[in-house]
C-alpha cells in the first residue's frame, strides 16, 4: 500500500510561489508552470483533486508577475479615449487649447519614470471638475478642471498627478487585482481580433476611472509622485495642493473629482506634510499670466 504524504497548505503555496518565480525567469509558460506543480505534487503523494488546484494556482501566479507589453497597454488606452469621449464629454475643438495642455503634460511627463512613452493629453468639454488617466499614456482633463485654475503650475500639478497613474501603472495593477492576467498577457493584436474580450478589458478600465475610482493608496502615491514630478520639472510644487484646496471650497460639487477620488481634506493634509517635510520652501514657476492669457483666449 502507498503511504500518501501529507503537505501542509502553506507549503503548497509556498513551494507554487518559489517555482512560479523560477519560471518566470526561465521563460516556462503560465501553462508549463501549472502542470510542472501537478506533477509534483502527484509525484509526492497529494490527492489529484489537490494537485489539479496547486496547477490552477501556479498558473494565475505566474500570470500575476508576468509584465504587460506596452503595446498591450496603448492599446487598451485608445480603447478608453474612445470610451471618454462618449461616456465624459467631446474633446474640445479648439486645437490651440489642445496644443497648450500637450505642451505642458509631456513636459512634466518627461521627467516621470517613463518619460519615453508616447503621451497623449485631451481636453473634454464637461463642467465638472475631473481629470482621468487611461492604459498606455492616454490622459484627460476637463474644461471644468481648466476653469477652477488660475496658474500653469495648478494645470502641471494635475497632469503630473496623472502622469504618475501611468508611470505606476496603477490601472494595470487594478486589472491583475481583479482577477484580468489572463486577458492581459494577449497580444494587442489578439485582443483587437477577440473582439468580446477587449471590449470587457476596455469597460472594465473605463468603469473604474469614470465611476468606481482607483484605490486610496494609488491616488495618495499620485499626489506625491506628481508633486515630485511637478516640482523637478520647474513648476511651483504647490500646484497641485492649490486646485485640490480650491475644490474642496466648492460645498455644492458632486461627481467627478469627488466621486472617484479620496477625500478631499485627508489627501490635503497628506500633500501638506509631505511639501513640508520633503520639499520644505522650495518654489517654483507659476506661469499664472500665460496660463489666464491661454484660456481667456481659447476657453473663455
Amino acid at each position: 500500500m502507498k503511504m500518501q504524504i501529507k503537505t501542509k497548505p502553506w507549503k503548497n503555496l509556498a513551494m507554487i510561489a518559489l517555482v512560479a518565480v523560477l519560471a518566470l525567469l526561465t521563460g516556462c509558460s503560465s501553462t508549463q508552470l501549472g502542470q510542472l506543480v501537478e506533477a509534483g505534487m502527484l509525484a509526492t503523494g497529494q490527492d489529484p483533486e489537490s494537485a489539479a488546484q496547486a496547477r490552477q494556482a501556479a498558473s494565475s501566479l505566474s500570470g500575476a508577475l508576468v509584465p504587460v507589453d506596452e503595446e498591450t497597454e496603448r492599446s487598451l488606452g485608445s480603447g478608453v479615449a474612445v470610451q471618454a469621449y462618449s461616456t465624459i464629454g467631446k474633446r474640445h475643438p479648439n486645437e490651440a487649447l489642445q496644443r497648450y495642455v500637450n505642451l505642458v503634460g509631456r513636459t512634466v511627463a518627461a521627467n516621470s519614470d517613463r518619460p519615453d512613452l508616447p503621451y497623449t493629453f485631451a481636453v473634454l468639454e464637461n463642467s465638472t471638475p475631473n481629470a482621468f488617466a487611461g492604459p498606455g499614456g492616454y490622459i484627460f482633463i476637463t474644461t471644468g478642471s481648466l476653469g477652477v485654475m488660475k496658474s500653469e503650475a495648478e494645470l502641471a500639478g494635475v497632469l503630473a498627478h496623472e502622469v504618475a497613474h501611468v508611470s505606476r501603472k496603477h490601472i494595470l495593477r487594478t486589472y491583475r487585482r481583479a482577477s484580468m492576467v489572463g486577458a492581459l498577457q494577449q497580444s494587442a493584436a489578439a485582443m483587437d481580433a477577440n473582439i468580446t474580450q477587449y471590449t470587457s478589458l476596455v469597460d472594465a478600465a473605463s468603469d473604474t476611472l469614470f465611476d468606481k475610482g482607483l484605490d486610496q493608496r494609488f491616488e495618495y502615491e499620485a499626489d506625491l509622485v506628481g508633486t515630485e514630478i511637478a516640482a523637478v520639472t520647474g513648476y511651483d510644487p504647490r500646484g497641485l495642493l492649490v486646485f485640490l484646496s480650491k475644490l474642496n471650497k466648492i460645498s455644492s460639487a458632486g461627481g467627478g473629482w469627488f466621486k472617484t477620488h479620496p477625500p478631499m481634506t485627508q489627501r490635503i493634509n497628506r500633500l501638506n506634510q509631505f511639501l513640508t517635510r520633503e520639499l520644505g520652501g522650495e518654489k517654483g514657476i507659476q506661469q499664472g499670466e500665460r496660463f489666464q492669457r491661454t484660456i481667456s483666449a481659447h476657453l473663455r
